[in-house]
């Protein structure tokens, strides 16, 4: 009687999960190398958050946090070339790093494409066609960064991004009372939509993000080891590591001698 019941019990609750819906990023997100680049060429996706923050802290790292969270609980494992992405990047300025700093600078050799493959643009630069020239008009006549990370359409509003159209710290950074808005119609001062212009920073928008370099046909750029500010951990031990290797060496061949 007893093996009857646990038998009934098991096929309920597998019936009971057949019916529950997945969970939000249950299935991986792949991305795909977008057409017209040679393997080896390196690349970033932009896109649109899908959820809102406010502007008011002034610590990027907070809004690369909040960007990381926000594709994690909405897209769940998202890889490239079978390696998975985790470090997002948020495109938003604060009064001590701007966008353009934070994205690595003015890069010529690294263009932005939308999660569906569209060029958006032909490098990082302020020069024409590049991500920071100013009003952005897309090379290929697209207009609009209205995209989530999956690929579907996200509404044409406001974007918290305290920058200047060249991707500086603009006049209003994040942190301040009054943050810098952008917007997803691109074609309109993507990163400082003027007129409005700014907005109370405790209201939500959403924000721009970036995946890390990517190399066409071969997966994500090995990110550089980080060092602690405070006490230059990982710089140290790596010196100290080849002194240490050196000094070896050096031993051995004075014993040879």
């Amino acid at each position: 009687m007893k093996s009857f019941v646990r038998s009934w019990l098991i096929v309920a609750l597998v019936a009971f999960a057949g019916l529950m819906p997945l969970e939000a990023g249950a299935a991986p997100l792949v991305l795909s190398t977008p057409g017209g680049l040679s393997t080896g060429d390196r690349f970033r996706f932009i896109f649109v958050t899908g959820s809102t923050t406010t502007a008011t802290s002034s610590d990027i790292n907070s809004y690369d946090q909040f960007v990381r969270t926000d594709v994690s609980s909405l897209y769940g494992t998202v890889t490239y070339m079978g390696s998975s992405i985790t470090n997002w990047q948020a495109v938003v300025s604060t009064p001590t790093v701007s966008a353009k700093d934070h994205l690595g600078g003015y890069s010529s050799s690294v263009s932005a494409f939308l999660p569906t493959g569209t060029k958006i643009a032909t490098s990082l630069t302020t020069s024409t066609g590049g991500l920071w020239s100013g009003l952005f008009y897309s090379p290929v006549g697209i207009n609009t960064l209205s995209m989530y990370l999956d690929g579907t359409s996200s509404p044409y509003t406001k974007i918290w991004t305290g920058s200047a159209n060249d991707g500086t710290v603009g006049l209003l950074p994040m942190g301040s009372s009054n943050v810098a808005i952008g917007h997803t119609y691109a074609g309109g001062n993507w990163l400082y939509a003027n007129p409005p212009g700014s907005d109370v920073a405790s209201k939500p928008y959403r924000l721009f993000a970036v995946s890390p370099e990517l190399i066409a046909g071969v997966g994500p750029v090995a990110p550089v080891p980080e060092i602690d500010p405070a006490t230059g951990s990982s710089a140290l031990s790596l010196v100290a590591g080849v002194l240490a290797m050196i000094e070896q060496r050096r031993r051995r061949a004075t014993l040879v001698g």
